[in-house]
């Protein structure tokens, strides 16, 4: 069960598209009570300005504007999913944005330092459950492999940051700004950055 614009959803089916975008809107303007996050964002060439123009007009000055270039591939999004997954390292939680197509626009990460009372908030008040990825552990071979795909891949935008949103000339503006994190949460974010 996902959160998502498409009118098609299952989620979706009592109401329709126009009573979803709000709830999209509503989560992304409470990214900020998350705290101290790794945020993750697939590289984004200039975006059209017709597709910045229908935006606008379509969802008016209540959706949050991205003001960061990590942040320019909201613009493309339609579809939130709480993810959690098990490792070696231990338990990740991630939401991920992504568009129409499926293909994950940003990824915004747990850290030990977030606010997972925050997080379990946004969860439940948006309804977005978590889905349980399998641990599998790659083998050296996988491994190998998905460090190559990665060097002939454009390599994703991250960083340890604190999401703000702020209100100018009757916009929202959804920003990310540099957060510190404790030697914990440094390490984790390492670890995530690393394996983008």
């Amino acid at each position: 069960m996902l959160l998502t614009v498409d009118a098609s959803c299952p989620t979706l089916r009592s109401g329709s598209a126009s009573t979803a975008l709000p709830r999209l809107m509503d989560a992304l303007g409470y990214l900020p009570r998350l705290g101290s996050v790794v945020c993750q964002a697939r590289p984004h060439a200039v975006l059209p300005t017709a597709m910045l123009e229908r935006w606008l007009q379509g969802v008016g000055a209540s959706m949050p504007v991205a003001s960061h270039p990590w942040l320019h591939g909201l613009l493309r999004v339609t579809t939130l999913r709480a993810v959690s997954r098990i490792d070696s390292y231990g338990p990740h939680e991630c939401l991920e944005l992504a568009a129409r197509n499926g293909e994950v626009q940003l990824r915004i990460w747990l850290l030990p330092d977030s606010d997972f009372y925050a997080w379990d908030s946004l969860l439940r008040r948006h309804a977005i459950p978590a889905v349980a990825e399998p641990l599998v552990e790659p083998t050296c071979l996988e491994r190998l492999a998905r460090r190559l795909s990665r060097q002939r891949q454009p390599r994703w935008h991250g960083g340890v940051v604190q999401f703000r949103l702020q209100r100018l000339a009757g916009l929202h503006l959804l920003d990310v700004v540099p957060a510190t994190v404790s030697a914990l949460g440094c390490e984790r974010a390492a670890r995530l950055l690393d394996h983008a």
